[in-house]
C-alpha cells in the first residue's frame, strides 16, 4: 500500500509539474506575440520572432499532448489498484479537469483562437491534481461495478461535468470580454492594454463565442440526462428504488432543470449576452453542489 502511495505521489507530483510548465509555455507565447503587437520591429527582426512564436506553438501543443497522457496513466494508477477500483472526490475533480482539457483541445482543433482560455483552465487543472496530492484517501467501488447501470451512469455523468465546467469557463471568459467592451472607453490605460492583449489574443468574435457556449451546453445537458435516466434504473437495481432524494439528485435536478431553461429560452426567446451566462453559471454552481460539493463535506471536511 505504501508503494502504491508513493507511485501515485509522485505520478501526481511529475503531472502537476507538467502542466506547470505548459502554463509557462503559454505565457511565453503569449508574451512574444504580444511585443511583436505593440512594438515597432523592422522586417529583419521580424523573422527571428515569428520563428520564435511558432516554436512556442509547437512546444505548447507537444507539451500538452504529454501533460494528458501523463495525468490519465496518474489517474488510472490511482483509480485501479489491485484489480479494485477505487474513487474519491479529488479524483472526480481531476478527471472532470482531464475532460475538461482533452475537450478544449478538440475544440481548438476547429476554433484554433481559443488559446486564451487556457490561461482560466490551466489553474484548474493544476489545482485539481494538487487535490489528489493533499487527499489521499479513497473508497473501494468494485461492489457497484456488478450492476448494469453502472458503467452508463459513472461515464455519462463525468463526460456532462467535463462539457458543462469547459461551459462555464467559456461564460466567465465572455463575462471579461462584454466587460471589456464596456469599460473600454472609460479605463484605456497602457497597463489595461497590456492585459487585454495577452487574455483576448485572436479571440473569435463575440457571437462565434456564444454559439461556441451554447453548443457545450447542449452537449452537457444530452450527458446529464443520460446520467439522469441511468442512475434512476442504477439507483433501483443496487437500492431498490427509482431514485434516492438526497442533496446530490436534488441539486442534480436542480441543475438540470436550469439548463434545460437556459436552452429553452435560448431556442424561443433568443437568450444570450448576461442571461445565457448568468444562468449557465447558476447551473454549474448546482451541478458542483450535487457531487463534488456534498462529497467534499462528507469525505474531507466530516471524514465519512
Amino acid at each position: 500500500m505504501a508503494t502504491n502511495f508513493n507511485t501515485n505521489f509522485n505520478l501526481n507530483a511529475l503531472s502537476f509539474c507538467s502542466y506547470l510548465f505548459l502554463f509557462f509555455l503559454y505565457y511565453k507565447y503569449l508574451i512574444s506575440t504580444k511585443i511583436q503587437k505593440h512594438k515597432n520591429i523592422n522586417t529583419n527582426d521580424n523573422f527571428p520572432r515569428e520563428k520564435l512564436k511558432n516554436f512556442y506553438v509547437s512546444s505548447i501543443k507537444i507539451c500538452g499532448l504529454l501533460c494528458l497522457i501523463l495525468h490519465s496513466y496518474a489517474l488510472q494508477k490511482m483509480i485501479f489498484i489491485q484489480g479494485e477500483l477505487h474513487f474519491s472526490v479529488s479524483i472526480a475533480f481531476s478527471l472532470i479537469m482531464l475532460l475538461a482539457m482533452l475537450l478544449y483541445y478538440v475544440e481548438n482543433l476547429k476554433y484554433t483562437t481559443l488559446q486564451s482560455l487556457q490561461i482560466l483552465i490551466l489553474p484548474l487543472v493544476l489545482l485539481s491534481i494538487l487535490s489528489t496530492i493533499i487527499f489521499t484517501s479513497t473508497k473501494i467501488i468494485t461492489a457497484y461495478t456488478n450492476y448494469s447501470g453502472f458503467y452508463l451512469h459513472f461515464f455519462s455523468v463525468m463526460l456532462a461535468y467535463s462539457f458543462l465546467t469547459l461551459a462555464a469557463i467559456h461564460a466567465v471568459f465572455m463575462n471579461f470580454i462584454s466587460t471589456d467592451l464596456k469599460i473600454n472607453l472609460n479605463n484605456n490605460t497602457f497597463e489595461n492594454q497590456q492585459l487585454k492583449a495577452l487574455l483576448f489574443k485572436n479571440l473569435p468574435p463575440l457571437l462565434t463565442l456564444e454559439k461556441i457556449l451554447f453548443d457545450t451546453i447542449l452537449i452537457g445537458f444530452v450527458c446529464l440526462s443520460f446520467g439522469l435516466i441511468t442512475g434512476l434504473f442504477f439507483s433501483e437495481e443496487l437500492l431498490g428504488q427509482p431514485m434516492n432524494f438526497n442533496h446530490k439528485t436534488i441539486f442534480g435536478i436542480i441543475s438540470w432543470i436550469t439548463f434545460g431553461v437556459l436552452l429553452l429560452g435560448r431556442y424561443i426567446k433568443g437568450w444570450r449576452g448576461k442571461v445565457a451566462m448568468k444562468l449557465t453559471l447558476t447551473g454549474f454552481t448546482f451541478l458542483i453542489l450535487a457531487y463534488l460539493g456534498t462529497h467534499f463535506v462528507l469525505e474531507v471536511i466530516l471524514k465519512k
